[in-house]
C-alpha cells in the first residue's frame, strides 16, 4: 500500500499530532484563547487527513476535489491562529471576535469562488494531472486574483507574528518563552518546505505543519501555554488605582498601566516610562534605588511633592533566576495624613501644639539616656506663667488661651537650634536642651524671659488694639549626676521654679550654680 512507501507517513503523523492537541485543548476551558486553538488543531488534523485522501485518489476530478477541500482548513487556520494570538496578548474580546468574523467572511468568499471555479476560472488558470493513478501529481496554475488570496493567507500569519514581536517586550519569564514558541510555530510552515527542498525532499503542507504541532505540544506541557495567561492584561490593569510597572531583567520598563504615569510624574518628574531605565527615574531617591537593587520582595514608603507612596517590589524568578520585576505603587497620602493626625492628637497639646506631658517626659527620658551614653550635657527648664489665673479672671478664658498660644510660639523659636518644648499642664511649660550645661541653659532661659517682656501679646478687637503684658518664672537644672533618676532631676528643676516664684516671680533660678539663686537640693515647695 502506498502508506508503506514512506511519503504519506509524515502526513499521517501530522494528522495524529494535531488530533491529540485538539483533544488536549478541552482541558483548558477557562482560557480565552482555547476556542480558537481548538478549532485550529481540528482544522490542521483534517488538513492532514484530506491530504492523504488526495494522495489515495486516482482521477484528476477526485484529486482536485480533495485539494479544494484542503483549502478550507489551510486558509482558515491562519484566521484561528490570529484569534489565538489576539486573545493571548490581551486584546479586547469584542475586537478579537469582530476581527475573526470579518476574516471569516473573506475566507468564505474564497471557498465559494474556489468550488465554483470551473464556471468562471477566477481562481485557477488550469488544473492537470502528471502521472497516472495514485502516483499522479496535481499541477495547478493560479490566476492573479487567486494569487491575491494566497498572499492574503500568508499575510495573516505575518500579522500574528508581528503582534507577538510587539508584545514580546511587555512580558517576562515564562510568557517570553511562550511567545518565542508561538513565533517559531508560525514561521515553521514558511521555512520547512524551503529547507526540505534544499535537501532534495518534497513535503506537503500538512508535513510542513508537523514541527508547528510538535512545538505547540511542547508549549502546552513544558511552558503552561493556555494555562498561564500573559502577564500584561490591559483589561485588568487599566482600571487599577495602583500604578503597575513591569521591568525586565536589565532594569528597563517594558510596560506600565495608566495609573503609573501620574505617580511616576510625581516621584520622578517624568511620565515617559516604556523603554526607559527604571533607575534613571529614581536618581533623586537613593533609598528607593537601593530598595530596587536589593532584589528582595519587600515594601517601603516614599514621600515626594507632598504625596506619600507605598512601593512594593516583587521579583519574578524562573528556576531561581531573576527574569524581571513587578513594582506596585500605591498612593497612601490620605492614610498618612490620618496617621499623622492620630499621632498629633496623641503626642501634642491641642491648644498650643507643643508636646503634651506624656510625650515630653518620654523625650526627656530619651535625652537623659543619650547624655549617659555620649557624655554630653543636658538641661531641663520648667516654666510657669506668673499670675495666669488673674489673666483668666480679668480678661476671660479666650484671652487666656491666646496668652498660652503666644508663649508657645516664643518657646518654639527658642529651640529652633535644638531641643524640645512641651506643655506640662495648665500654665506650666517645660524645655529640654541637649548639649547645654547649666550656665548655657540659664542664659537661654533669660533670653526667653527678657524677650517676653519686649514682645507682649497684642491683638486687634473691635477696631482697637489690645495688649497684655505677662511674665514668667523659670527653674533650670542640669543633669550633673548620670545616675540621677528622671524624678529627681525633674524635682530639682521644679524646686528652682518655686524658688523663682517665691522670690518675686519674673526671674530664673539655676540649681547649684553661682548664676542666679543657689538652691539647696533638699528644698521643697
Amino acid at each position: 500500500m502506498i502508506l508503506k512507501g514512506g511519503y504519506p507517513f509524515p502526513i499521517l503523523l501530522s494528522c495524529i499530532v494535531f488530533f491529540i492537541l485538539f483533544l488536549l485543548t478541552f482541558r483548558f476551558r477557562k482560557s480565552p484563547e482555547r476556542i480558537f486553538f481548538t478549532v485550529t488543531t481540528a482544522l490542521m488534523s483534517l488538513q492532514g487527513l484530506f491530504s492523504i485522501f488526495e494522495i489515495l485518489a486516482v482521477t484528476l476530478e477526485d484529486k482536485l476535489f480533495w485539494r479544494n477541500v484542503q483549502q478550507i482548513p489551510l486558509y482558515y487556520s491562519p484566521v484561528m491562529i490570529l484569534g489565538v494570538i489576539l486573545s493571548f496578548i490581551g486584546i479586547n474580546r469584542r475586537v478579537v471576535v469582530r476581527s475573526v468574523v470579518i476574516l471569516s467572511f473573506i475566507m468564505l468568499s474564497y471557498w465559494i469562488l474556489l468550488f465554483t471555479d470551473p464556471l468562471h476560472h477566477l481562481i485557477r488558470v488550469s488544473a492537470s494531472l502528471e502521472g497516472n493513478g495514485q502516483e499522479g501529481v496535481l499541477r495547478l496554475e493560479r490566476t492573479h486574483f487567486g494569487l491575491l488570496f494566497f498572499i492574503f493567507e500568508k499575510m495573516m500569519g505575518l500579522w500574528g507574528l508581528g503582534l507577538l514581536l510587539l508584545n514580546y517586550r511587555k512580558v517576562v519569564g515564562t510568557q517570553r518563552t511562550q511567545h518565542v514558541l508561538l513565533m517559531i510555530a508560525i514561521l515553521s510552515p514558511f521555512f520547512v518546505p524551503e529547507l526540505a527542498g534544499f535537501m532534495g525532499i518534497k513535503v506537503t503542507v500538512a508535513v510542513s505543519m508537523l514541527p508547528s504541532g510538535l512545538l505547540l505540544f511542547y508549549a502546552l506541557y513544558t511552558y503552561n501555554f493556555l494555562q498561564v495567561p500573559p502577564m500584561v492584561k490591559e483589561k485588568v490593569l487599566e482600571h487599577m488605582t495602583e500604578g503597575i510597572l513591569i521591568v525586565d531583567e536589565q532594569g528597563m520598563i517594558i510596560d506600565a498601566n495608566p495609573a503609573a504615569f501620574p505617580i511616576m510624574a510625581s516621584l520622578a518628574g517624568d511620565n515617559k516610562l516604556k523603554g526607559t531605565q527604571l533607575l534613571t527615574h529614581l536618581k533623586d531617591h537613593p533609598t528607593l534605588q537601593a530598595f530596587y537593587n536589593n532584589g528582595n520582595q519587600d515594601e517601603m514608603e516614599v514621600e515626594s511633592s507632598g504625596r506619600h507612596w507605598a512601593v512594593r517590589f516583587i521579583p519574578i524568578q524562573i528556576r531561581f533566576k531573576r527574569t524581571g520585576s513587578l513594582l506596585i505603587l500605591t498612593d497612601i497620602t490620605e492614610r498618612k495624613v490620618y496617621e499623622n493626625e492620630l499621632i498629633k492628637k496623641s503626642t501634642l497639646d491641642g491648644l498650643t501644639n507643643l508636646y503634651n506631658r506624656r510625650t515630653f517626659l518620654e523625650i526627656l527620658d530619651t535625652a537623659m539616656n543619650e547624655s549617659r551614653v555620649n557624655g554630653e550635657s543636658v538641661s531641663l527648664l520648667l516654666i510657669d506663667l506668673d499670675n495666669f489665673k488673674k489673666i483668666n479672671d480679668n480678661h476671660g478664658h479666650l484671652v487666656g488661651d491666646r496668652v498660652l498660644e503666644h508663649f508657645a510660639g516664643l518657646m518654639r523659636d527658642a529651640v529652633r537650634s535644638g531641643g524640645a518644648v512641651g506643655r506640662i499642664g495648665g500654665e506650666e511649660f517645660a524645655m529640654v536642651l541637649p548639649g547645654a550645661n547649666g550656665t548655657q541653659a540659664y542664659q537661654a532661659a533669660e533670653q526667653l524671659r527678657l524677650r517676653l517682656q519686649q514682645e507682649p501679646l497684642r491683638w486687634v478687637s473691635m477696631g482697637s488694639e489690645s495688649e497684655i503684658a505677662y511674665t514668667i518664672s523659670i527653674g533650670v537644672s542640669e543633669l550633673i549626676d548620670p545616675l540621677m533618676t528622671l524624678e529627681v532631676w525633674y524635682h530639682h528643676a521644679d524646686t528652682c521654679l518655686y524658688v523663682s516664684k517665691n522670690n518675686g516671680r519674673n526671674r530664673t533660678t539655676l540649681a547649684q550654680s553661682e548664676v542666679g539663686v543657689q538652691v539647696p537640693l533638699d528644698q521643697g515647695k
